[in-house]
């Protein structure tokens, strides 16, 4: 008797969203252990590996300290291209089924930073984030997406990991899939190399091991195997009894419920699938709750307690967490059969519709396969026709032999003649082919011109703004204070006048000529850092000697205040990149920045800048109190218009995530920064 369904597809979610880490089933201890890591001396970069490793263990427990760890490792791995590796993968976890796009994004900027590493560790970071978009293309109904990426992507580089933990959770979940779509021999086999590769795995008492036991039980049952079910059941009560209020015990009860229930014991069923909904509940696992109650519905059905199990697929259909297509066709099914068990036919078919509704989109590969096997027919049946033709022909040769070789060369005559028109008809369409592809080119060179010429006038556009804004400065800034210095020089010129003219006031008139002096003196002192302001907006002096990495750093330095700390991040920057270029990502970086000290009102500004070959990434993430990014459509401020054209000359693409509360993420991809 089949037991596997394709509801317990979820389950498959549950197993991969990991990390690349083994967390130990005594979840309490091995969180002390970190915790009591972190009062070692350790060097900054082990401190954030140990961050990093709390933050997963809490990102579904407790997510603002999962965050707070998350930040705390961020703020340790320095310039370490790993560590920013890890921390892109372990952010990306925290708001793995909050936002599919942005966290299918980090995992991907994640992967593109471990492509230069080679280590055990690299690679089984990279088996795992590949695992969980094969996941996220789960979360969208597209099995064919999420088995394309574990055969093609997860799985060779869990061989490379020679990590047999790693390279047996793959094996296990692909064989589930293959299990779930009815390929039982490649199920089997997948299975078979799960549980090899497990067994050069020292401690099993970690919530993978138990991932994969559990997805081999699954398998046997489906398949009707049940000592062989038996077999792996007890080895998995061996590896979770140590832990009875564990959220993995919860795997053992809805397995052994749905193993007694196969072999009829219904009454033992019935008692471990309520102990582990008392445990569900306790520990607050809904997502969990609904297979176990599943497994009581079977339970219910075989007993022909129909009106128990209708009740409890009532219950199972309230969840949210029932989301995926499939499953919820199973439970249409199942529903529309108990109410036509209970003799209530109208409402039988009322499911069986909704059913029909939603397995509309389902069937496409069953209709597929139909159609092939109605052509297959048809051409046998051509096949058979041709045949009896020929035989018929073969019996009347004698007769039609000269009538036939009349029609022979009428058909000669005929074939030439056609082939002299589609040859003809080929010849003008290639002609009138190449002339459509030659204006098409034209037309593409033209865009592409216009494209730039709109850029280039942009970017002279936003030059003249800036000289008009420097103009405003000097004329504002610089010349008042100039003024003030030579009103002050003229006071001090008559005050002079007045001492050669009236002695008895000489000592007054002194002290004030002093006062006057000092004040002009510090109005220059004024004028001159006006000066070195000016001018170091228009040409940062560190950006021409030092080059763009320690002219940023020292950007970050200047807004960094009592109310606002800039931490900046540099990998890879190359010297040698054209000086123009250098000042275009410099003003874009010095902008986001000023935007966030002066707008978001941000108290923490991160900016990391790295170069991998031909592109150059920039990402500037604040606390501050965001905006709506659909205002930037309408926005005519010089600071942001600046920075599309900036990133357009450059051949860039802009991406910015921001909340209101929540703070904004900016990323930006450079293609042109080597000119």
């Amino acid at each position: 008797m089949k037991y596997l369904t394709p509801l317990f597809s979820l389950l498959v979610i549950f197993l991969f969203k990991a990390s690349a880490q083994v967390i130990d089933l005594d979840q309490k201890g091995y969180e002390d252990s970190l915790s009591a890591k972190l009062g070692q001396p350790l060097s900054d970069s082990e401190r954030a590996v140990v961050n990093f490793y709390l933050s997963n263990y809490w990102s579904e427990k407790d997510t603002l300290k999962s965050k707070n760890y998350l930040q705390a490792g961020r703020k340790l791995m320095g310039s370490n291209r790993f560590l920013s590796a890890l921390y892109q993968f372990y952010r990306a976890g925290l708001i793995f089924d909050k936002d599919i796009q942005l966290s299918q994004s980090l995992y991907l900027r994640t992967d593109s930073l471990l492509a230069g590493y080679t280590t055990t560790e690299a690679y089984t970071f990279r088996s795992r984030l590949w695992s969980n978009i094969a996941v996220l293309k789960q979360y969208q109904d597209d099995k064919q997406g999420y088995m394309d990426l574990q055969l093609n992507k997860s799985l060779p580089y869990a061989k490379l990991s020679k990590n047999p933990l790693q390279l047996a959770l793959v094996y296990s979940n692909i064989g589930l899939m293959f299990n779930n779509l009815d390929e039982f021999k490649k199920a089997q086999h997948y299975d078979s190399l799960a549980l090899t590769a497990l067994q050069d795995v020292k401690r099993k008492a970690n919530i993978n091991s138990v991932g994969i036991l559990r997805n081999v039980i699954r398998n046997r049952l489906f398949q009707g195997d049940l000592p062989g079910a038996k077999q792996i059941l007890n080895s998995l009560y061996k590896v979770v009894a140590p832990y009875p209020d564990n959220i993995n015990f919860l795997d053992y009860y809805e397995l052994a419920g749905a193993y007694y229930c196969d072999i009829k014991d219904y009454d033992t069923a019935i008692h471990l699938l309520d102990k582990g909904i008392r445990l569900a509940d306790k520990l607050g696992q809904g997502f969990l709750k609904i297979s176990i109650q599943f497994q009581k519905y079977r339970v219910y059905a075989f007993q022909k307690d129909y009106k128990k199990a209708l009740a409890l697929l009532l219950e199972i259909l309230k969840f949210t967490d029932v989301s995926l297509a499939g499953n919820r066709v199973i439970l249409f099914k199942e529903i529309a059969n108990t109410y036509e068990k209970l003799g209530d036919y109208k409402n039988g078919m009322i499911w069986l519709r909704k059913m029909a509704e939603l397995s509309d989109s389902l069937s496409e590969a069953n209709v597929t396969n139909n159609i092939n096997e109605l052509e297959a027919k048809y051409q046998s049946s051509e096949k058979e026709k041709k045949i009896f033709a020929l035989k018929s022909q073969q019996s009347k040769a004698a007769l039609i032999q000269e009538k036939q070789q009349a029609a022979n060369r009428l058909l000669l005559l005929g074939c030439l003649f056609l082939l002299a028109v589609v040859g003809g008809a080929v010849f003008y369409y290639r002609k009138l082919t190449g002339q459509k592809e030659i204006n098409h080119a034209q037309k593409l060179k033209e865009i592409e011109q216009l494209h730039e010429l709109g850029v280039a006038q942009a970017m002279l556009e936003a030059e003249e703004r800036e000289r008009n804004r420097v103009a405003r400065e000097l004329h504002d800034g610089l010349g008042g204070m100039l003024a003030g210095v030579k009103l002050n020089l003229s006071v001090m010129e008559m005050g002079n006048e007045g001492l050669e003219s009236k002695n008895e006031n000489q000592v007054h008139m002194e002290e004030n000529m002093e006062q006057t002096l000092n004040k002009v003196i510090g109005q220059l002192d004024s004028s001159i850092s006006e000066l070195r302001r000016i001018a170091r907006n228009m040409m940062p002096e560190s950006l021409l000697r030092l080059g763009l990495e320690k002219a940023l750093k020292d950007l970050c330095d200047y807004y960094c205040s009592p109310k606002c700390q800039v931490h900046f991040q540099g990998m890879d920057i190359a010297k040698d990149m054209p000086i123009v270029n250098q000042v275009y990502i410099y003003r874009i970086i010095q902008e986001l920045v000023s935007n966030a000290v002066r707008h978001g009102a941000a108290k923490s500004i991160f900016v990391q800048c790295s170069q991998n070959n031909e592109l150059f990434l920039i990402t500037v993430e604040d606390d501050g109190k965001g905006f709506d990014t659909g205002i930037l459509a309408q926005q005519k401020g010089l600071g942001w218009h600046n920075i599309q054209t900036r990133v357009a000359f450059l051949k860039g693409k802009l991406d910015i995530h921001s909340e209101m509360g929540q703070g904004t993420t900016v990323n930006i991809e450079l293609n042109g920064y080597t000119g």
